[in-house]
């Protein structure tokens, strides 16, 4: 399993801008109940459980299978890895967390 490049503390505030950016201020505070409740839990890849936890979210609240939509093919949700997103589909890397476009 690959180390994470960082923290929660240090992912929080990269994935509140991509959320911002991508879905709208409201959702701002789902991350932070996401990340309590993944603290809380332990392990060693809360990073990569976080994201799992919010994409998982907005597929159940929203009916939004794809977030965050890929840019090179929209019908699917990039995968987050090593500090970044990525599209599984082409195996490579499409913007590092924090940096995704709205």
């Amino acid at each position: 399993m690959p180390s994470e490049p960082f923290g929660l503390k240090e992912l929080i505030p990269l994935l509140e801008q991509d959320v911002v950016r991508t879905l709208g201020v409201r959702y701002r505070a789902i991350i932070h109940d996401a990340a309590a409740n993944v603290e809380m839990m332990g392990g060693v890849a809360r990073c990569e459980k976080l994201v799992e936890d919010l994409q998982q979210y907005f597929q159940d609240n929203l009916g939004d299978t794809s977030w965050p939509a890929c840019p090179r093919h929209p019908s699917h949700a990039l995968s987050y890895r090593d500090g970044a997103w990525w599209c599984d589909r082409d195996a490579v890397p499409i913007a590092a967390v924090g940096d995704l476009s709205a």
